[in-house]
């Protein structure tokens, strides 16, 4: 019988500060699979928390942000999904637009999770700094984005 390979709590812990060094007023969550599985989701929001998301709806935070964390083969695998949305449309008809962040599926211990994991946060970050810079975030957030994000 195969052995488990059960991520350990200093993993998630060593991702939450990496993510609070770039988004220090921000918000990220660590949750298990609703049946129970070895599957964590780690979802990162630019809202502290609800009373800060757009209508009170964790789903209307800018960041479309979750690294989905499984076992495979022995290995820890961690599948990135990020798009960063409430954006200015630049089609005429839109209401407004987002934009992802291209990633890679990847393999390996909990070393290398943190530190891919920490790379793409990185990536996020200068990305909502090149957006905000541009003024490409849509108004009628409850704080601005600048003071969200670490600047460079």
């Amino acid at each position: 019988m195969q052995e488990s390979i059960k991520p350990q709590l200093d993993m998630f812990e060593e991702i939450k500060r990496a993510f609070w060094k770039l988004f220090p007023d921000s918000s990220i969550t660590v949750s298990d699979s609703a049946l129970g599985g070895s599957t964590k989701f780690i979802h990162v929001y630019l809202g502290r928390d609800i009373n800060e998301m757009p209508n009170r709806i964790a789903g209307n935070d800018p960041f479309g942000v979750v690294f989905i964390i499984s076992e495979k083969d022995c290995m820890i695998e961690c599948e990135p999904r990020m798009r960063i949305d409430r954006l200015k449309p630049t089609k005429q008809y839109y209401a407004m637009d987002s934009e992802k962040i291209r990633t890679r599926k990847f393999r390996g211990d909990e070393q290398k999770m943190v530190d891919n994991i920490t790379k793409m946060l990185i990536k996020l970050r200068d990305k909502v700094i090149d957006l905000d810079a541009n003024d490409r975030f849509l108004p009628g957030l409850a704080y601005n984005i600048s003071d969200k994000v670490t600047q460079l």
